[in-house]
């Protein structure tokens, strides 16, 4: 399945909910446009005219305005999730459809959400920036898109593959843990392959390198700590896995575009 990615974005951004967050189908049955709904912390359920699905950190779904959709917690953590509101920038029909009025599946969960992930940041930084940058945020939402595509095409509605749910647990691992000492090497080890071969499978489930990966987790521990505890941003650091404080600022810069203490001072 194939449609043409050129969007159109009327909104999008990213939200940390609180434990009162809902979306009712009052409201989603009032949007007149497609909304792509992309969870990155929590648990839960979704009930969509197609069923209900169960919801984690990966989960990501194509939301046509005017359905009824109702979302429920599941866990002790609110949901922290992406959206973007667009419309196909040729086609007909009230989403902009492309002449044959197809769309692609409602769910899936993809493997590589970490990577699908960083292109959604990237494209919320431009649109809210001063002057916004309204032709690079396209640019990565459309990427976005091709991304959901991709795993549609590969049958990632549902995660399997010979490697995939290995990876998957490791990155469980990871994403719990992202201050351990992780080292590729032993990684390979535990799983019986060469380090190169391991690094491979490994950017094939996720989309990014095992390094990259566990890079990306300890900066969203260091942002959830940032916005959420009164810490210091030495105490922070530690937590992250940084005995060095000045490696970590220069990290969390290079992922976030500003400074810890920006970043804090920004939410």
């Amino acid at each position: 399945m194939s449609i043409d990615t050129s969007v159109r974005i009327s909104s999008i951004g990213y939200t940390q909910c609180d434990r009162t967050w809902t979306l009712s189908p009052e409201r989603t049955q009032q949007w007149k446009d497609l909304d792509l709904w992309f969870l990155v912390k929590g648990h839960g359920v979704v009930e969509t005219p197609e069923g209900s699905y169960d919801i984690s950190p990966g989960s990501c779904l194509l939301l046509r305005g005017g359905d009824a959709y109702t979302f429920r917690h599941a866990s002790a953590h609110s949901f922290s999730h992406y959206w973007a509101h667009f419309s196909f920038a040729s086609g007909s029909g009230r989403y902009g459809l492309q002449a044959n009025g197809s769309l692609p599946p409602l769910y899936r969960h993809l493997r590589s959400w970490d990577f699908v992930e960083t292109m959604f940041k990237r494209a919320v930084n431009a649109w809210h920036e001063e002057p916004r940058d309204t032709r690079s945020a396209h640019q990565w939402f459309s990427c976005i898109l091709n991304e959901t595509l991709l795993a549609d095409k590969n049958g990632q509605r549902t995660p399997g593959s010979k490697w995939a749910d290995r990876i998957e647990t490791l990155c469980r691992q990871i994403r719990t843990r992202p201050e351990r000492k992780f080292r590729v090497e032993s990684m390979a080890d535990d799983m019986s392959m060469s380090r190169g071969h391991f690094c491979r499978v490994f950017t094939e489930c996720t989309g990014l390198s095992p390094m990259d990966y566990i890079l990306s987790c300890r900066m969203r521990l260091a942002e959830d700590l940032l916005v959420n505890s009164s810490s210091s941003i030495t105490e922070i650091a530690r937590r992250a896995g940084y005995q060095d404080l000045f490696f970590f600022s220069r990290h969390f810069k290079q992922h976030h575009g500003v400074t810890p203490s920006r970043f804090r001072s920004m939410e």
